[in-house]
C-alpha cells in the first residue's frame, strides 16, 4: 500500500507499506496509516521550514554584522581621538599606533579566564556580536592575581560602554540625517522659486557650493548630446 505524503495540495513523498499476505490491510489500517502519513508530512515540512528560517536568520545576522562594522568604521574615523587612557593621575588620548597593536591581540570569542596571574586584562567591547573596541587594564606592579569581581566589573563596564557608544552614534546619525534633509529642502526651495532654465542651473550650483563649503567647485552641465529632441 502506497500512501502519499501531502502538504496542502502538494505531494512531497510516499509512505510505502508492504505485506507478504494478500489483502493484508483493512480499512482501519488504511485510516491509521493515512493519519501517520499526514503527521510524517507535517513533520518533514516543519523541518524544512525550520532549516530555511535558520538559514535566513544566519544570513540576516551576517548582513547586520557587516552593516554594524561599516557604520562603526565610518563613525570611529570621525572621533577626535581613538580612545583615552587614565594612568592614575590624568587622562590622555590614545594614539593610533597603540590602538592598532592592541587590536591585533584582542580576543574575538569566548570569555576571559583567570587561570593564571597576568599583568594585563583586555576585555572586548562588543555590540551585537561585533567587536568595536576594548578595555585594557594593566597592573603597574607586574603580574597580578585578578579576581572574578575585577573581571565582572570590566565586562559589565564594557557592555554598558557599547550601548552608550551605540546610542551616541545613533543620535549623531539622526542629527546628520535631519541636517541633510533640511539642506536638501532648502536647496529645493531655492531652485523651485525660479522657472528659467539658466536661473535654475545657476541657483543649483550656487546653493550646493555654499552648502558644501571649502575649496570646492560645483559644475552642473546638461547632456545636450543625448537630450531627446522634438524631431
Amino acid at each position: 500500500m502506497a500512501i502519499p505524503l501531502r502538504i496542502g495540495g502538494r505531494v512531497i513523498g510516499t509512505l510505502d507499506v508492504q505485506s507478504t499476505q494478500s489483502n493484508a490491510f483493512t480499512e482501519d489500517d488504511i485510516a491509521t496509516l493515512t493519519i501517520l502519513a499526514n503527521q510524517i508530512a507535517i513533520a518533514i515540512d516543519n523541518a524544512r521550514l525550520f532549516s530555511e528560517a535558520r538559514k535566513a536568520l544566519t544570513e540576516s545576522e551576517e548582513t547586520f554584522g557587516r552593516y554594524i562594522r561599516q557604520e562603526w568604521s565610518s563613525y570611529a574615523r570621525q572621533a577626535k581621538s581613538n580612545g583615552y587612557l587614565f594612568d592614575g593621575k590624568r587622562t590622555v588620548p590614545v594614539d593610533e599606533g597603540d590602538k592598532q597593536e592592541k587590536s591585533r591581540s584582542l580576543p574575538q570569542t569566548g570569555r576571559l579566564t583567570l587561570e593564571k596571574d597576568t599583568r594585563e586584562l583586555v576585555v572586548p567591547i562588543r555590540l551585537r556580536g561585533q567587536t568595536i573596541g576594548f578595555l585594557d587594564v594593566k597592573s603597574k606592579s607586574g603580574n597580578r592575581k585578578w579576581t572574578q569581581d575585577d573581571l565582572t566589573l570590566l565586562e559589565a563596564a564594557a557592555e554598558r560602554a557599547a550601548l552608550a557608544l551605540e546610542n551616541a552614534r545613533l543620535v549623531d546619525s539622526s542629527q546628520r540625517r535631519a541636517s541633510r534633509e533640511r539642506t536638501i529642502g532648502e536647496i529645493s526651495t531655492k531652485i523651485g522659486a525660479v522657472s528659467n532654465m539658466d536661473a535654475i542651473m545657476q541657483a543649483a550650483v550656487e546653493e550646493l557650493g555654499r552648502r558644501i563649503g571649502g575649496a570646492t567647485e560645483v559644475t552642473l552641465e546638461l547632456d545636450t548630446e543625448h537630450t531627446p529632441s522634438n524631431d
